[in-house]
């Protein structure tokens, strides 16, 4: 569920989805002569038919991604701040996600570089904004702070409780329900 997971946050946050490099994918490793076991995730997906459902989506393979942003020096060392290229300048991993790649390879460097959120469901909410930029976040920003009306928690707990809010409500009021008993 991981890829799918991924999949529809790139979709929702209009963000472009990077998909993984070519690696073993569980329960493929019967090599039999001139057949690969090697896979990606293209190989099961059709992502092409995600870019064409969803024009605001861009899916990209990882070299791409290396090419476009790692490259020409976009990614910092998330605890130094400083610029931070992919190990050896190295943008074409296809086909070498193997373990010694996994601890010395990109998976370390994809760590030092990528934002780690500390999230906690019972106490965090995902919110997207209706559209792109500050002022939209800005917005959804004060649908939170005006759902948040000062009642204690107990109360907010059972206060929709047969009385459901409609899907097509105020954005303040669902988040409302939903923060009920947080």
């Amino acid at each position: 569920m991981a890829m799918e997971t991924a999949t529809s946050l790139a979709v929702n946050l209009g963000r472009a989805l990077v998909l993984p490099l070519d690696h073993h994918m569980h329960l493929s490793d019967k090599k039999e002569e001139g057949h690969d076991n090697g896979f990606n995730h293209e190989d099961f997906c059709h992502f092409d038919l995600v870019e064409v459902e969803c024009q605001a989506s861009e899916v990209i393979s990882f070299v791409e991604f290396l090419n476009r942003e790692a490259v020409t020096g976009q990614m910092k060392d998330r605890t130094t701040g400083v610029v931070s290229f992919p190990p050896g300048n190295r943008t074409d991993w296809d086909g070498f996600v193997k373990v010694e790649t996994r601890k010395k390879g990109t998976f370390p460097w994809i760590r030092n570089i990528s934002r780690k959120l500390d999230w906690d469901p019972n106490t965090c909410v995902a919110g997207t904004p209706s559209e792109v930029g500050a002022a939209a976040a800005k917005d959804l920003q004060e649908i939170f702070k005006e759902s948040q009306d000062g009642t204690p928690w107990e109360e907010r707990a059972n206060l929709h409780e047969g009385n459901p809010t409609a899907v097509d409500g105020f954005p303040f009021q669902r988040l409302r329900e939903l923060l009920g008993p947080r």
